[in-house]
């Protein structure tokens, strides 16, 4: 069971235990509920691409999501499409979503599809307020922010930051040109 889940369920008085000054939460054990009282999650689909020649794959992902969500028990509220970057930080749509406190869980095609940084930045603040987002292609890994520090030799950082600017890059500028262009001066670099 997901840490979301386990908390949700401490919320409700769903699970017996009591909670520690710093907020630990000693579980002793399950409360008995009355028949028929399970709730459902809540969820929103988020489906995003980044440009409107896109427009098939995004119904194409609306559609796995939809299948995704009823496969696993949610209750859809709402479906959301959006066209725009990851790196955007005026998807008006993506806001939209983000200020509704009627739903329990976000669920997307990958994080990505969300954002590309800082993730377990807003996974934090969506679990302080009982929500999560739960992508479809998901390893089922808890995201940890540690996961993004570069750890190693000088070396090993710089071809680590150098490997994930090109990606940046690359995803930034497309392909064609710009791309040969990004690859020939990193590669520059790396001589």
């Amino acid at each position: 069971m997901a840490y979301i889940t386990i908390y949700k369920h401490w919320q409700a008085g769903n699970i017996e235990g009591i909670q520690l000054p710093s907020g630990t939460i000693l579980v002793s054990g399950w409360v008995e509920q009355e028949a028929g009282k399970d709730e459902k999650e809540l969820a929103i689909i988020y489906s995003r691409v980044s440009s409107n020649n896109q427009k098939v794959k995004l119904k194409r992902q609306t559609g796995d999501l939809t299948n995704f969500a009823h496969e696993r028990g949610y209750e859809v509220i709402d479906t959301i499409e959006e066209v725009g970057t990851a790196f955007s930080d005026h998807r008006t749509k993506l806001l939209s979503i983000l200020h509704r406190t009627d739903w329990n869980v976000l669920i997307v095609e990958d994080i990505d599809t969300l954002v590309k940084f800082s993730f377990p930045y807003l996974e934090v603040v969506l679990r302080r307020n009982g929500q999560e987002v739960v992508a479809m292609n998901d390893s089922g890994e808890e995201h940890n922010p540690e996961d993004h520090i570069i750890a190693g030799t000088g070396e090993q950082e710089l071809i680590a930051l150098i490997t994930r600017t090109r990606a940046l890059m690359k995803n930034l500028l497309g392909v064609g040109n710009a791309k040969q262009s990004i690859e020939k001066n990193i590669l520059g670099l790396l001589k």
